[in-house]
């Protein structure tokens, strides 16, 4: 098997089976190292599984910038101390189904479900769903208030307006960072346009996907650059998130660097290679899922 070659044999296989920790320098064991969310078998709502979901991914989740978006990911392996605990557990098919069920939400609607519409839509009662969403919580996939009831994010979607908006199936919704802003439309297999700005000047930056979330369309500045910082501590959220940013120029990447009172640890990317990485990330999420 070539070794940048992703068969869906290969998906399947570490999507499913492998500890992200054990694979993380084995080129070959790049798909389970860039999304290690292993899920178990989903309640009876939801017959396919995690291997169905392997097989209907692309040959090929990383293309032709295949080296760049590797060593970002391979760095975020090493360096992100903490992420491997946290992602690695697996999740209940309670978990697994509570999670997509948000995510599905805040896709088709825009905003977060609330307690009584998760509970409701996965048959529990309202202090299950409550727990569920705690459980989630402490595997770093969504962020909730100090109630603990109402949803603040739900990788790669904000809840509350940031930098980085998404037209989204004629709506507006906004990303956790520049990487999620990109990921929105691969993980759903549809096309989004992305409206942020340069980290360092505030320079509009413009993206469009096409088709299905799988290349750049449009985009400006042709010399624009993503940021993916390998900061990780307790959550994305607070860590690597707000570092995670579009850029109009390498030079402004550059002077925004030079800038911070700490250096920054992480992966100058292309837009393209910023796509691929997103892709590479979010694709397996809900690659079964009925918005698609």
């Amino acid at each position: 098997m070539p070794a940048n070659s992703f068969t869906t044999a290969l998906a399947a296989d570490n999507f499913c089976n492998r500890n992200p920790a054990t694979v993380a320098y084995s080129a070959l064991m790049v798909l389970s190292l860039v999304h290690p969310f292993r899920r178990a078998r989903r309640p009876h709502a939801i017959q396919a599984d995690s291997r169905d979901k392997a097989r209907r991914l692309p040959a090929r989740l990383v293309t032709g910038h295949e080296p760049a978006v590797r060593s970002a990911l391979m760095g975020r392996g090493r360096i992100r101390s903490g992420l491997a605990e946290t992602w690695g557990r697996k999740l209940t098919p309670s978990e697994d189904f509570t999670w997509r069920t948000v995510l599905e939400r805040f896709a088709s609607d825009g905003r977060p479900a609330s307690v009584q519409e998760i509970a409701e839509r996965i048959g529990v009662p309202d202090d299950e769903a409550r727990t569920l969403l705690a459980d989630l919580r402490s595997h770093d996939l969504l962020g909730l208030d100090e109630s603990a009831t109402t949803i603040t994010y739900a990788y790669p979607f904000a809840n509350t307006p940031t930098e980085h908006r998404v037209q989204l199936y004629r709506r507006l919704v906004h990303a956790m960072c520049a990487i999620d802003a990109l990921g929105i439309a691969g993980m759903l297999g549809t096309n989004t346009r992305i409206e942020s700005c340069c980290r360092a000047c505030g320079g509009r930056i413009e993206v469009r996907t096409t088709p299905n979330g799988k290349a750049l369309g449009h985009y400006r500045p042709a010399e624009a650059f993503v940021w993916y910082d390998f900061a990780y501590a307790q959550a994305a959220a607070a860590s690597c998130c707000p570092a995670i940013a579009f850029f109009c120029s390498n030079e402004h990447l550059e002077q925004w660097l030079l800038a911070q009172s700490r250096k920054r640890v992480g992966s100058r990317l292309t837009l393209i290679e910023g796509l691929e990485l997103s892709r590479a990330l979010f694709e397996p999420v809900l690659a079964m899922t009925s918005l698609r």
